[in-house]
C-alpha cells in the first residue's frame, strides 16, 4: 500500500510539472498555425492581385486583433469575404499588429508589388503572438517578389 501511495504521489508531481508545459505546447502549436494561415492568406491575396490584374488590399486591425480584405473571398469559401478574428479562431490571448511603412494596411497592385498609400512599400511586418512568443511575417519589398518568412521571436518568459 505504501508503494502504491508513493507511485501515485510521484505521478501527481510529474503531472503538476508537465501540465503547464503541455498547455504552453498546445498554445505554441495554435500560434504557429495562426501564423502559417496568415502567411498563406497574404500570399493568396498577392496571387489574386496578379492573376486577376487588379489591386487587392489587406487590413490588419490591431484593436480587434483581426485581419481582412474587402476585395477577396476566402480561398475555400467563395462568396464570403476574407475576414479572420485571430482571438476567436485561435486563442483569446493572441495579439495582432502590423507595420507597413508605419501603416496597418497594404495593397498588392496588379503586378503583385506591395504598396502603401500608392507608394512602393519599403518594409512590412505582421506580428502575431502572446506574451513571450511572437511570430513575425515579413513581406519583402520589391518588384513582384514578395516573400513571406516566419521567424520566432522570444521576448522573455519561459519557452
Amino acid at each position: 500500500m505504501i508503494e502504491l501511495t508513493i507511485v501515485i504521489l510521484i505521478l501527481g508531481i510529474l503531472s503538476a510539472v508537465a501540465a503547464p508545459r503541455l498547455g504552453n505546447s498546445v498554445r505554441g502549436s495554435r500560434l504557429l498555425a495562426a501564423a502559417n494561415q496568415l502567411a498563406s492568406h497574404v500570399d493568396y491575396l498577392r496571387h489574386v492581385a496578379i492573376n486577376q490584374g487588379r489591386s487587392v488590399t489587406l487590413v490588419i486591425d490591431p484593436t480587434t486583433d483581426r485581419y481582412y480584405s474587402a476585395d477577396v473571398d476566402f480561398p475555400d469559401r467563395m462568396g464570403s469575404l476574407m475576414e479572420v478574428d485571430v482571438k476567436a479562431e485561435f486563442d483569446s490571448e493572441f495579439e495582432l499588429s502590423a507595420n507597413f511603412d508605419s501603416a496597418n494596411s497594404i495593397t498588392f497592385d496588379f503586378e503583385g508589388i506591395p504598396r502603401v498609400s500608392g507608394t512602393a512599400m519599403q518594409s512590412g511586418t505582421i506580428s502575431i503572438g502572446y506574451t513571450g512568443h511572437i511570430y513575425d511575417i515579413v513581406i519583402a519589398p520589391g518588384l513582384g517578389t514578395t516573400t513571406v518568412d516566419l521567424r520566432m521571436v522570444v521576448t522573455g518568459g519561459s519557452s
